[in-house]
């Protein structure tokens, strides 16, 4: 059974797939339901000599792209933390950037997605342990493509 802690990572084209735990002692605090959240604007023009503005209504309504941040947990011995974000980062930056994202907590995923970034990182030693805890951030640009 998958650690609903954790979250699924697979290269686009179904290649280099990682688990977030297993591969790189990182659990998930957070996790987003992967679902479209807006639709893509009409398109406007506007004319300063009229009222309002002209618009063209389609047909059929489009989800945009959206961003989306994973809240997460390390916890591990003194001075491990580096080397696991090294490999992570590399992961993430490396052999093909497109990834599919898949939470077995949510049941849901997406396909099409972009590492972004991490926020700031909140470091802390409790015992033999140094916890930290930071977000890792995404852009989704397929919104209807489920993992």
């Amino acid at each position: 059974m998958a650690d609903l802690n954790s979250i699924t990572f697979r290269k686009a084209g179904g290649t280099g797939t990682k688990d977030l735990y297993s591969d790189f002692g990182i659990k998930t605090t957070g996790v987003p339901l992967f679902l479209p959240k807006e639709m893509k604007g009409v398109s406007t023009r506007d004319w300063s000599d009229q009222h309002g503005e002209d618009v063209v209504f389609p047909s059929t309504s489009r989800f945009s792209s959206y961003d989306t941040e994973i809240a997460v947990v390390y916890k591990g011995a003194p001075g491990t933390f580096r080397t696991s974000m090294n490999k992570f980062y590399g992961y993430l930056t490396s052999g093909g950037t497109e990834l599919e994202i898949y939470s077995p907590y949510t049941s849901t995923g997406c396909r099409g997605a972009a590492f972004r970034g991490f926020s700031d990182f909140d470091y802390g030693r409790f015992g033999a342990e140094e916890v930290v805890e930071f977000k890792i951030k995404f852009t989704v640009y397929k919104p209807i493509e489920n993992y």
